[in-house]
């Protein structure tokens, strides 16, 4: 237990993990131990296994409110805002008082400066265009809670602000907390693209639309992949899809036109050119300035 404790503390957890779960499988009912198995698996950031060690403790010993209250902060941290409610409530019902509750409260959410709060504040800013305030808004608000919504928001206007990197790097994390969640996949593939990252970007948009087959903002976005890598029927096959789902995105039909430009296919380039214009005539000259510089690009232009 000593080495144990002596592993913890010097950050070597997973040795900690290992000499604690060797005392564990002789003494399955010493809840302490749990606990300090559960804070080496935190700093691993291997929460669902913590989670199991929290409740293995609380099987033991129910009424210590230790147990609720950390259990409380891996649920929150994981995006299971309900249930670390109930948790922080079940450990309020042991002990009002206890010092580590107060802290707890304030971690996930409970305190004034509410993260919902914030979040609504960094939306309202993304509305107006402020993107930089919209970004302060999000990363305060992750400074109180890990939220899904949060993380894909701030990864969201990263991209906006051309911040393409950091915003792989919000990805990814939301990647490893909500492993399950296609919208992830969708925000990184984005950012990829972005970066000129194709070859990166392609499979995760594959995976993305497999699991989430109706999301406009993925096929767009694979269709922009896939014209960087020169697969332009793939392409173009990508952005109709895209349409069909968001008809009214300028944006897909403007790289539409492109594509079908670089296909020969130039009266259908012009109608799709059009119909980009149609819906966003205040970014006019900027549609056109971008495509003008495809065109000399291309040798198209002299």
């Amino acid at each position: 237990m000593k080495r144990g404790d002596t592993a913890l503390q010097s950050g070597e957890y997973e040795e900690a993990i290992r000499l604690y779960g060797e005392i564990l499988a002789k003494r399955p009912d010493h809840a302490g131990l749990g606990l300090k198995k559960a804070s080496a698996l935190v700093a691993l950031d291997r929460y669902e296994e913590a989670l199991e060690a929290f409740e293995q403790a609380g099987a033991i010993h129910p009424l210590d409110p230790v147990v609720w209250i950390s259990k409380a902060m891996i649920l929150d941290r994981i995006g299971r805002h309900e249930e670390a409610a109930a948790s922080l409530a079940r450990a309020e019902e042991i002990d009002p008082d206890h010092p580590a509750l107060q802290q707890a409260k304030e971690i996930c959410g409970e305190s004034e400066d509410n993260p919902e709060t914030l979040i609504e504040e960094g939306i309202a800013y993304h509305g107006a265009k402020e993107y930089q305030k919209a970004i302060s808004a999000f990363e305060r608000s992750l400074s109180l809670k890990n939220s899904r919504r949060a993380v894909l928001l701030l990864a969201d206007t990263l991209i906006k602000v051309r911040r393409y990197t950091e915003a792989v790097a919000a990805a990814d994390e939301g990647r490893r907390v909500w492993p399950d969640d296609p919208e992830f996949l969708h925000v990184a593939g984005a950012a990829l693209t972005e970066l000129e990252r194709y070859e990166e970007a392609i499979p995760l948009f594959a995976d993305s639309i497999e699991r989430e087959p109706r999301s406009g903002y993925a096929w767009h976005y694979q269709g922009r992949a896939l014209m960087g890598t020169g697969k332009h029927e793939e392409a173009l096959a990508s952005f109709d899809t895209a349409l069909s789902l968001t008809p009214e995105n300028p944006n897909t039909w403007f790289y539409r036109s492109l594509v079908l430009l670089s296909l020969q296919r130039n009266e259908e380039a012009a109608a799709s050119l059009e119909e980009a214009e149609r819906l966003d005539p205040d970014n006019i000259r900027l549609t056109l300035s971008r495509y003008m510089a495809f065109l000399t690009e291309m040798g198209k232009l002299v």
